[in-house]
């Protein structure tokens, strides 16, 4: 090789490299520097003049200098090493790879070193992998929404095979995954519309969606009503890849309108239930009469809607009706409320009132909460029932007048006498006729209709139609024991209307108070004496229909595919 061989190849690289971005290191195979371009040189804060002739061992000191593959390369070998530092360097680490530089004869001259900054490189991978982070989180995400969701999903090729299926759809199905992939769509559903008229034909021909199809389709407990949807997806040429399916059990819709269509209503009281049978025979026997009723029931049971109903089917319906809360006032407030007062009867008494019960004269008048009235207002109230008549506060002159008195309580007015906080004579003329409301969780069976009508007149106001609610939700209410009886019951669903989302209210768009407990088998020994009351509950159904499900179902006031989940939970063949 000439004696100028490095001037020419340092000509060379300077026009061949010098523009690279990446830093480029060119030392002969005495390991001297004879070219470094301008990259490199910035990463000493030096000119690239200021770095030839050196010896790169002396300049460089990178981690791989230790095991330097120098000799390697100038073997003819190529290198790469990743992660490298050095600490003369104000960026890095360093990808470097190293590869030798033959000149025209194919002789080996020189090594050439290129260092990739991996910083950049790291931020996109961290960037890459924090996207993947969120993806990763994202689909979790869907994934939990779709195992909330009662719908089951699926897709399908073009010309109806089962791609995938999800849990909920072969739980609806009562199949395995292995025995579903593959098979054809009539195989897995076997619809009454496979033959005639297929949603998932009818969308690939049409090549438009097909929303809420009805159908009826092969299940574990037999024919089974759903609504089916089907979604075409396409590539980015527009081709048909495949078909999403979502099936919708619409069984505990149908069976919530069979049920409404056979449930008794009396007075905007909804009940199939035979406890409230007999609420409702009370009051169109005693609703026409003057008698004072009494109304029992836990707070929340609609002690106020049986009063209205008992008025509604009395002959002063078109009368006034007066209702006070005694709870809800002070005894002096409650006093001049309900009795009235005259002018200067106390401080701030600036003019005559006349009071509740002088309101209510040729109509009815409705005590709700008479059990938290003091023993001095008691007094007072007996002397309306016995005589019709009452003075008003500050005055003894006394008034007459004609009032239907219904009063309702949830305590316990005859432990009350007992205690000596309620009075027995006012108990007596308050209890001609007792009404007692049975609790929510006595009569769960209407559950659903309630659910049904609350839905429903959220919609009214709204200005929204057709919401629906899915079998997982509603069977969450119908185990919930719900305390605070049927105004708790009207509040969650409200709750979960607003939270939802389009035109079906999910088991997780409810107060998570409620999922909680409905989410917990065990703990609590009132919901384990639930568990096994509902369990010998269905079995005792079960066994008084001789196992016929349909039968048994409709007994316990749900639909087959609840009955179908308690037996798959409960165990019970």
């Amino acid at each position: 090789m000439r004696d100028d061989t490095s001037e020419d190849l340092a000509l060379l690289c300077r026009r061949v490299l010098g523009s690279i971005t990446d830093g480029v290191l060119v030392t002969d195979l005495s390991r001297r520097i004879v070219f470094v371009n301008d990259q490199l040189a910035s990463y000493y804060d030096l000119r690239a003049d200021d770095l030839l002739g050196k010896n790169c061992t002396e300049l460089i000191a990178f981690d791989h200098c230790k095991t330097c593959p120098h000799a390697q390369v100038s073997a003819g070998e190529a290198f790469t090493g990743h992660g490298l530092k050095c600490d003369r360097f104000t960026q890095g680490p360093f990808c470097v790879s190293a590869s030798p530089l033959k000149d025209e004869d194919g002789r080996t001259v020189g090594v050439v070193e290129i260092f990739r900054d991996m910083k950049a490189l790291g931020a996109y991978i961290e960037g890459m992998e924090s996207t993947n982070r969120e993806l990763e989180h994202e689909r979790h995400r869907l994934n939990d929404m779709l195992h909330d969701s009662s719908d089951g999903w699926f897709t399908a090729t073009p010309d109806r095979r089962i791609l995938s299926a999800d849990d909920q759809l072969l739980d609806i199905l009562g199949r395995d995954r292995a025995d579903s992939v593959g098979k054809s769509c009539a195989e897995m559903f076997g619809s009454d519309k496979c033959d005639t008229d297929c949603p998932i034909h009818w969308a690939v021909e049409n090549g438009t969606s097909v929303i809420n199809c009805r159908e009826i389709i092969r299940a574990p407990d037999g024919p089974l009503p759903v609504d089916k949807s089907v979604f075409l997806h396409r590539d980015v040429d527009g081709n048909l890849e495949h078909v999403t399916g979502v099936i919708r059990n619409a069984s505990e819709l149908v069976e919530l309108r069979r049920a409404a269509r056979a449930a008794k209503s009396f007075r905007n009281i909804v009940s199939r239930d035979r406890s409230m049978e007999r609420v409702f025979d009370l009051i169109r026997a005693f609703g026409p009469t003057d008698s004072t009723v009494l109304v029992l029931g836990e707070s929340g049971t609609g002690k106020e809607l049986v009063a209205r109903a008992i008025v509604e089917n009395s002959k002063r319906k078109d009368r006034p009706f007066v209702m006070i809360n005694c709870s809800a006032l002070a005894e002096g407030l409650l006093e001049s409320e309900l009795f009235g007062h005259v002018r200067g009867a106390f401080t701030g008494a600036v003019e005559d009132k006349r009071g509740k019960v002088a309101a209510a004269d040729g109509g009815t008048l409705f005590l709700d909460e008479v059990g938290d009235m003091s023993p001095a207002l008691q007094t007072k109230l007996l002397r309306v029932l016995e005589q019709q008549e009452f003075d008003r506060v500050g005055s003894s002159d006394p008034i007459r007048v004609d009032v239907r008195i219904v009063a309702a309580t949830n305590r316990d007015l005859e432990q009350g006498i007992r205690d000596g906080w309620f009075r027995k004579d006012l108990y007596y003329r308050l209890n001609g006729i007792q009404i007692r409301i049975p609790p929510l969780r006595e009569r769960a069976g209407d559950v659903p209709l309630l659910v049904h009508r609350f839905v429903r007149q959220l919609d009214e106001q709204h200005g929204r139609s057709g919401t629906s609610i899915s079998a997982r939700g509603l069977d969450l209410l119908q185990r919930h024991p719900w305390p605070g009886n049927v105004r708790e019951l009207r509040n969650a669903v409200e709750f979960a209307y607003i939270c939802s989302h389009g035109d079906r209210i999910e088991r997780g768009d409810f107060p998570e108070s409620i999922r909680t407990a409905g989410d917990t088998d065990g703990g609590s020994p009132d919901r384990s004496v639930r568990a096994r009351n509902e369990r010998e509950e269905t079995v005792a159904a079960m066994e008084r229909h001789g196992g016929h499900r349909e039968s048994a179902a409709r007994d316990l006031g749900i639909s087959r595919t609840t009955l179908w989940r308690r037996l798959k939970r409960f165990g019970v063949e």
